[in-house]
């Protein structure tokens, strides 16, 4: 009997730096019963999605075009690529990886799929990682700067999602902070929880994404503004030589920029008690609640806000020394 563990983020969540640690050490998985089949490009297993989306994904475009039938075909492919690979290691524990697989809207035909191609006796099983929605939201917001000056709408809902995949396959979900991952951190959390010995581990060198400041962030926006306003969703190499030379200002002066958070009155609107953080607790004992200290009549709903000043905290005498020594 197969069985079968699916990561499936959610996005932002340490994703690339577990993906990274595994595609890197296929060997020593191997050798331990667990297979992480050879993606079919970059790190994780995202073209798998694309059976059941409605669409090519924006980040696979480049990889596989934009005619989704096309695209759907490749997915397929890919998908007897992993069967043939798993039938070479029999015995072993399929592990597969990609964020995509949390959104997919037409997931709920994967069973099906698995069936067909290892057998109707093949268990899945879902893994997610799951942060407060104020620090994934601000996340986001990070994410969305690098290729655009818009602000991502607020997206603390889609944890709903999770409903829909437990009827799928059991979830197992864990909190995405230092405090409750083993050793502090997502690749020896999900290591111990599938049984694997990541002593032999071949480090992944490198940082997965780049984080900014808040500073860096009002920056980034005033840029993009003011040279890519009509390049929404649009990665640009001058973007990049920015967040780099911002990076690397932080990197040279620690403590002297602000850590990026919501203003108190949107981190507590987004982290407050709402039914689906209630039914997270009592499920999975995955609590993303956090009182902020903010009285309920002072929350402020993020749906509408444009502007990276008046989302998080900064400190305008840090600003003007980072503009200044990244010449702006």
């Amino acid at each position: 009997m197969r069985k079968i563990i699916i990561h499936i983020g959610q996005p932002k969540t340490g994703t690339t730096a577990l993906q990274r640690a595994l595609i890197r050490n296929r060997r020593p998985l191997l050798r331990q019963g667990f297979l992480y089949p050879k993606p079919k490009f970059g790190n994780n297993h995202g073209v798998l999605t694309v059976p059941f989306a409605r669409g090519v994904q924006r980040s696979m475009v480049g990889h596989l075009g934009k005619d989704y039938q096309q695209a759907r075909q490749v997915g397929m492919d890919h998908w007897r690529a992993v069967a043939a690979e798993a039938a070479r290691n029999p015995d072993t524990t399929l592990v597969l990886s990609s964020e995509f697989f949390f959104a997919a809207p037409d997931l709920g035909q994967l069973p099906g799929l698995i069936g067909e191609l290892f057998g109707t006796e093949a268990q899945i099983e879902f893994v997610a990682y799951l942060r407060t929605p104020s620090e994934h939201f601000i996340s986001l917001v990070q994410q969305k700067l690098k290729a655009s000056h818009k602000l991502p709408p607020p997206g603390h809902g889609r944890l709903k999602r999770l409903k829909d995949l437990a009827l799928i396959a059991p979830v197992h979900a864990r909190k995405f902070a230092r405090d409750t991952l083993t050793d502090g951190d997502i690749v020896a959390d999900f290591c111990a929880y599938c049984g694997i010995d990541r002593t032999r581990f071949r480090r992944a060198a490198g940082e997965a994404n780049i984080s900014i400041c808040a500073e860096g962030m009002v920056l980034i926006q005033d840029y993009r503004r003011r040279h890519h306003a009509d390049a929404s969703n649009v990665f640009t190499k001058d973007t990049n030589r920015l967040l780099r030379a911002i990076a690397a200002e932080e990197a040279a002066h620690p403590g002297c920029y602000t850590r990026p958070r919501l203003r108190p009155e949107f981190a507590q609107w987004m982290d407050q008690d709402t039914p689906i953080l209630t039914w997270l607790n009592r499920k999975y004992g995955v609590d993303l609640r956090k009182d902020h200290g903010v009285p309920a009549d002072l929350m402020r709903d993020v749906a509408g806000v444009e502007d990276v000043t008046d989302l998080v905290a900064f400190d305008p005498d840090a600003l003007a020394r980072l503009r200044s020594a990244v010449s702006l």
